[in-house]
This record gives structure tokens, C-alpha cells and sequence, in this order.
């Protein structure tokens, strides 16, 4: 690996999900459609209780209710007349057990009354209830709980676990805190390696990090030691779509303790990549309720296309020098007039360089693809979202973007080591930087 001192963190990312829909208004069916290969935008916990729908799950019919929207409390809206109290009261405030303990309490007792009155509700109402069960106890107990575990007690009811990635987030939307207000996070997905070692909360062991260690979740995170780390590189592998939120918030706490180290991201060269990158700076569109989990200084070390076609520069070089050599060595007295003589047949066998060019040329091809019809969509949505007053940042997504689309080509973070020594690449890069 590069000769200077580095904190490394890989992660597995989460496959894209469509972005949660905040409009209370909005009818929608089924939670999870198990025959679609992403799952439906689930209506917020607020808009549950609605009239009947004929739309129900396999479940049994005790599994959906329909009623009032009203009985169920909602988070005001900026348009509410206590949406100015609302939004005076602090971050930390509304994320205290208490707070959410008492919200969750508001909705038992709301659901109580709606059974009560013999009314139903559309959505799997025992999966959000049974959610904030296991939230209320893990609050009361001070126990942390993995969406994974949540699904595992249950699994029968849940059916899936995209279900209860769903609801859970759903339910942290419209209580307007973040997920781990709840007690509630993600199993660790993340590795990180390098210089540091991390000092867990829960019984305060140490973890040192000289090789790939789970990243633990940012609530049992209670120190980070330092020892000769000159900056951060992210490294986005296995899968595409988001970054789990785990090690987004253990990255943001990483920079908040040492904020004057640079973070890097190398990513694939394609539009999830950029996509990726993007995620770490500004979040993702379906998780803008949570805080503490973005890097908004986090720069992009490659890999682009330059990585790449920067040998593919010196391919061609190496054609060309060939290709005038052969017609010098079978012309030669082309300039003495047209009574030279000219071999009748070319050589049978090309120069080692032309060999060696064509090589190069066919490993460089090897390792870059063709966009499909999806990368296409999530290129041009990207570059949607770029600001109109875009930086220096979002200027090079542009310019990449515009790029992978007129070629039609991307490649993977391999396609550098394929090509040529990584390490060498990377330890050059960061010297440049």
C-alpha cells in the first residue's frame, strides 16, 4: 500500500430505493410489492389510517385496518400554526428518549382509541406497531436494536426485510428524528483499516484497527485514538446505490474529531459512483430527516477517466510509432520515385511494440464497459440535481458525466490495478493532492 499513513474505510452499499414520500395526501398501496425489484415508497405513518382500500397484501385481513387520518398525530407542517414551535425546538430536544418515548406512547393510545371506535386501517398496522413496541422497550432499556434482530422476532409478520427497512425509516420520518433516536441502526456492513483504534461505549474495550474491522455503529463509539493518520480514503465497493448509514455517521464522526485531515472517495467511474460520492456529501433524498452523516469537504481522488486513458494515450503513441515503422522498413526507397522497388507482400508477423500496443489496447478494452439503459437514467438524473451554482466539485460531475455519456463507456476501480499497479496510482495520486 502507498507509503503514507491512512485511515481506509470500505463499504457495501445499499441497493437505491425511490425516496420517501412526505406528501400526507398521497395515496399508495401495498408497502412492499414483492414482485417489483425495489420497493414502493411507503406513505408516512400520519396518513396510515385512511378509508379501505381494496388494494390489501397476502396477509390475513387482520393484518390492515382502515381509518380517520386524524387519529393518528402528525408532524406539523411549515404551514401548521404550531410548525413555528415546532421548528424552534432544538435537534437534541427532540431526539431525547423521553421525547420519543412519549411520541410512541401518543400513537399507542391513538391506535387504542381507533380499535376502539372499530374503524381500520389500510397499511400492515401490526408491523408498525410492532416496530415501535421493540423501539418503546430498546428506549426504556437503553438497548440497541438492529433492523436485522427487528426482523428476526418476527418474521412471519414482517415477510421481508425490506419491509422493516421501510417502516422503520418511515417511522423515524414522521416522528421527525433520526433512526437512532430510536434505538433503533443497521447491522455493520462498513470496514475500516489504518492508524486509529476505537474505544466502544458499552463496556469501554478497545478496538484497534491494524487490519479490517467492522465498523461499529456511531452509538457504541465513544472515543477515537489517533495515531499517525494523514487522511482518510473512502473506498465504495460491493454493490451499487447508497452508502449505509452506519458508516456515513462513523465517516462524519471520524471528520468532526479530526476535521483539518482530508477525506478522499475512489469510486467506480460511472454514475453510481458519482451518485455515491454525492451521498457522502450532501445525503440521500429519502434520509434528509437524519443528521450527522455527511462530509460536505469529501473529494473525489478518481478513479475518472484521465486514470484510465492516460495508458490509453500511450497506446496509441505506440500504434502510430509501429505503424510508420512497418511502412518505413517495407517502403523503403518510397522517396527515391515510383521506380523503387516494393516488397509484393507486407511482413507476416508484426513488431513486438505493434504486439505489445494491441495488448495494451485489448486489456483497456477488457476493463471498461458500456453504459446501460439504467446508468443512462441515473446519469441524467444526477446531473439534474446538480446546483445551478454548481463548485469546483460539482463542475468535475458535470464534466464526467457529460463524458461517460457522449463515449458510452464506465469502468471499475479495477480497471486501474487491471491496468497497471494500484498501489503505485493511488500512493502518486495522494501526493498530488
Amino acid at each position: 500500500m502507498p507509503n503514507i499513513s491512512t485511515v481506509r474505510l470500505r463499504s457495501r452499499s445499499l441497493r437505491p430505493r425511490s425516496p420517501i414520500d412526505e406528501s400526507l395526501g398521497e395515496s399508495h398501496g401495498t408497502v412492499l410489492d414483492e414482485g417489483a425489484s425495489s420497493v414502493a415508497r411507503p406513505p408516512q405513518i400520519s396518513s396510515l389510517v385512511r378509508s379501505a382500500s381494496s388494494t390489501t397484501s397476502n396477509a390475513s385481513a387482520t393484518n390492515s385496518v382502515t381509518a380517520d387520518t386524524s387519529v393518528l398525530p402528525t408532524v406539523p407542517s411549515s404551514d401548521h400554526p404550531s410548525a413555528s414551535a415546532a421548528s424552534s425546538q432544538s435537534d437534541n430536544e427532540r431526539n431525547q428518549p423521553s421525547a420519543v418515548i412519549a411520541q410512541i406512547e401518543e400513537i399507542f393510545e391513538a391506535v387504542i382509541v381507533a380499535v376502539e371506535q372499530g374503524t381500520q386501517l389500510s397499511l400492515p398496522l401490526p408491523a408498525v406497531i410492532r416496530i415501535l413496541e421493540i423501539a418503546h422497550e430498546a428506549l426504556l432499556t437503553g438497548k440497541l436494536v438492529t433492523k436485522r434482530n427487528i426482523f428476526y422476532q418476527d418474521k412471519q409478520l414482517f415477510r421481508d426485510q425490506r419491509t422493516v427497512d421501510a417502516l422503520v425509516d418511515n417511522i423515524a420520518l414522521t416522528l421527525g428524528v433520526g433512526r437512532h433516536a430510536l434505538n433503533i441502526a443497521a447491522a455493520g456492513k462498513g470496514l475500516v483499516a489504518g492508524p486509529i483504534s476505537l474505544t466502544l461505549d458499552d463496556d469501554g474495550s478497545i478496538l484497534p484497527c491494524d487490519d479490517a474491522t467492522l465498523i461499529p455503529t456511531p452509538d457504541r463509539l465513544r472515543h477515537v485514538e489517533w495515531s499517525r493518520a494523514q487522511w482518510i480514503l473512502v473506498i465504495e465497493k460491493e454493490g451499487k446505490g447508497y452508502p449505509d448509514l452506519c458508516t456515513r455517521r462513523f465517516l462524519f464522526s471520524l471528520h468532526q474529531s479530526r476535521p483539518y485531515i482530508p477525506v478522499y472517495g475512489l469510486v467506480d467511474y460511472d454514475p453510481y459512483g458519482i451518485r455515491i460520492l454525492r451521498n457522502y456529501q450532501r445525503g440521500s433524498a429519502n434520509l434528509q430527516h437524519e443528521r450527522d452523516c455527511t462530509v460536505s469537504t469529501i473529494h473525489w481522488l478518481g478513479i475518472r477517466l484521465a486514470d484510465i486513458r492516460s495508458y490509453h494515450v500511450g497506446i496509441q503513441e505506440d500504434i502510430a510509432d509501429s505503424t510508420s515503422q512497418t511502412q518505413a522498413s517495407t517502403h523503403p526507397h518510397s522517396s527515391q520515385g515510383q521506380d523503387s522497388q516494393i516488397p509484393d507482400t507486407l511482413p507476416s508477423q508484426p513488431s513486438s511494440r505493434t504486439r505489445s500496443a494491441v495488448s495494451r489496447q485489448s486489456a483497456f478494452e477488457a476493463n471498461t464497459a458500456s453504459l446501460s439503459n439504467r446508468d443512462r437514467k441515473v446519469a441524467l438524473e444526477t446531473l439534474r440535481s446538480l446546483p445551478a451554482n454548481e463548485n469546483d466539485e460539482d463542475g468535475h460531475y458535470l464534466g464526467e458525466l457529460q463524458v461517460m455519456l457522449m463515449l458510452n463507456v464506465k469502468a471499475e476501480i479495477q480497471a486501474v490495478d487491471n491496468l497497471g499497479d494500484i498501489t503505485t496510482w493511488l500512493d502518486s495520486k495522494l501526493c498530488m493532492e
